[in-house]
């Protein structure tokens, strides 16, 4: 809907609505693990949090774009 009014809406103001969404299409999920199923993988769910605790603080440090080499590192330690 936005892209159609084009440079005639603020950046901001997409960015915003589309945060806005993705929080919301979150949000759904979650309620659907939590109300529609018989057991939670606690595993999963901690693992989940973790990776948003790394990506959090990725960005609080200011880390905008990193390089690849950082990422295979990370994933494949010293075996890549």
């Amino acid at each position: 809907m936005l892209a159609l009014l084009g440079s005639r809406v603020p950046t901001a103001l997409k960015a915003f609505l589309l945060s806005i969404a993705i929080f919301d299409d979150l949000g759904a999920i979650v309620i659907i693990a939590i109300f529609y199923t018989d057991s939670l993988s606690m595993l999963s769910l901690v693992m989940a949090a973790l990776m948003i605790g790394v990506l959090a603080m990725l960005n609080r440090s200011g880390v905008q774009k990193p390089s690849s080499t950082l990422w295979q590192e990370w994933c494949c330690g010293s075996r890549c």
